[in-house]
């Protein structure tokens, strides 16, 4: 099966996985206030948010709560890296598959451009921990599902999970996040375990050219 990333570019889906181990966010469904979650607003930029948690009804998606995410200013960097929001993630072993899944909607739908989520060290000089290949995601007003998949390139006990928003979102927008897990797969997601090269697609009526990462395109 493939899904559709846009620009006439199809990925192969991720197949099924087992979940093992414990939950590696410190608070994931925001029963704790925002203990282990933080925000950055780039002021070069002019980026202004305000971070907090909702128990308002309409605002979370389970109990007791949620974040909510207001954009004053998104900035102008083109890395959309002038709002970030991120928490800890607990110890992280090299070779081995994580899933990140989570719930999501806005007043204003707005689109955040692959590679958007992120896995690096938690603090500087903010090393990657994983390559970041988070698709293309459409954030609606209506609460939708998300999963994003890591394979970690290190074993590390400093991580993050960062999202950027910067120049991304509307001024005067609000999002809201809720019900998030990140957790060890028990085996690697992606369907290919040998190299492909030529692909042919509805019955020879087109062929593409497999490549593995999306700048090999250019």
């Amino acid at each position: 099966d493939w899904t559709n990333q846009g620009g006439n570019i199809w990925r192969t889906k991720y197949k099924p996985v087992n979940l093992i181990g414990s939950e590696l966010l410190p608070n994931p469904d925001f029963s704790s206030d925002l203990s282990g979650w933080d925000k950055y607003d780039d002021p070069s930029t002019g980026a202004s948010t305000v971070f907090s948690r909702t128990t308002a009804a309409g605002e979370y998606f389970t109990p007791p709560g949620g974040a909510r995410l207001v954009c004053i200013n998104r900035g102008s960097n083109q890395w959309n890296s002038d709002i970030q929001v991120f928490t800890a993630v607990g110890s992280i072993k090299a070779l081995s598959w994580y899933r990140l899944t989570f719930m999501a909607k806005a007043t204003r739908p707005f689109a955040m451009p692959e590679n958007k989520i992120a896995l690096p060290q938690y603090g500087p000089p903010f090393t990657p921990y994983a390559p970041t290949v988070a698709p293309p995601i459409a954030i609606t007003s209506q609460w939708t599902s998300f999963e994003v998949y890591f394979h970690a390139s290190a074993t590390a006990s400093d991580g993050r999970i960062t999202f950027f928003f910067g120049n991304m979102m509307p001024n005067g927008d609000t999002l809201y996040i809720d019900a998030l897990s990140f957790k060890e797969c028990d085996v690697s997601p992606e369907p290919l375990s040998v190299d492909v090269g030529n692909v042919i697609l509805n019955s020879e009526a087109s062929c593409g050219i497999k490549v593995w990462e999306r700048n090999d395109l250019n």
